[in-house]
């Protein structure tokens, strides 16, 4: 069975459907958002990031300035592929009068989406600096009993103490419902935000972004630009079945090679709403 990477891909057929694959797959990446993202044709490599700068303010004329280095920490990084399949049996292909191969790369491409989602969601959790937050779906008399901005602005004094800006939040959809029905949320809600668009775009400054990868109760804190979280993006590859497979199907099996990882792990807090 050929091996092919995706854009070397000669066959029309084939370079369709893994294109359609992979471009239903890239719009269902939502923790990617929170990642800078590095591409790794070769599949390992060695980042380094500057953690603490330094450098020589208000030089006068015709002084040298002294040399100051920054500080700089290193992650190896060694790509694992994530694998889908499409196949249809010949039994299915004689039978079905449906776009089978369609249905499939939906399919492929929802779990390929999650299968990234999960791991970035796994690899924060398991790096980001420990905050403390208040359960935000607690209410005496139909009132919030807490603010949740004010465990948002804790959070950012965190990340900016460390020297890093703050740029992103993420959750789960319970914590969002959390969220959206605090009383102290809703309040200063115009009117149709959520009824005209059904989502809540941003709270205190911080645009949001919703997966159900997160742990419940758990909200996140992320300094895109630190870089807090870089994503390694390997190659794409596809393996092609063909009709003179002995098992009687055709179809595709779909890698990607990817690696998240926490290079600054304090920037990025996670605002524990659980007391």
């Amino acid at each position: 069975m050929p091996i092919m990477m995706v854009d070397d891909i000669t066959d029309v057929q084939a370079y369709t459907v893994l294109r359609e694959l992979l471009g239903l797959a890239r719009v269902q990446y939502n923790l990617r958002e929170l990642c800078r993202v590095v591409r790794m044709p070769h599949l390992t490599a060695d980042i380094r990031t500057a953690t603490t700068y330094s450098g020589s303010e208000k030089v006068p004329e015709l002084v040298e300035a002294d040399i100051k280095s920054h500080t700089y920490s290193k992650t190896s990084f060694d790509l694992w592929k994530n694998v889908v399949h499409l196949a249809i049996s010949l039994e299915a292909k004689l039978k079905s009068d449906i776009d089978i191969m369609g249905l499939q790369i939906s399919d492929a491409a929802k779990e390929m989406a999650r299968m990234e989602n999960a791991q970035i969601a796994t690899e924060i959790e398991a790096n980001a600096t420990s905050g403390t937050g208040y359960v935000w779906g607690d209410k005496t008399n139909g009132i919030s009993d807490h603010d949740p901005v004010l465990d948002i602005l804790t959070a950012e004094d965190t990340v900016f103490g460390y020297g890093y800006d703050p740029s992103k939040m993420a959750m789960n959809h319970t914590q969002y419902v959390d969220l959206v029905t605090n009383t102290h949320i809703t309040s200063l809600l115009e009117r149709g935000t959520i009824v005209k668009t059904g989502i809540l775009p941003a709270v205190a400054g911080y645009p949001l972004t919703i997966d159900n990868g997160i742990t419940a109760d758990h909200v996140y804190l992320v300094a895109k630009s630190a870089p807090a979280i870089i994503l390694g993006e390997g190659p794409e590859v596809a393996v092609k079945y063909g009709d003179d497979d002995p098992r009687f199907f055709e179809g595709y099996a779909v890698a990607k090679f990817l690696e998240p990882k926490v290079v600054v792990a304090t920037a990025v807090v996670d605002i524990s709403c659980t007391s």
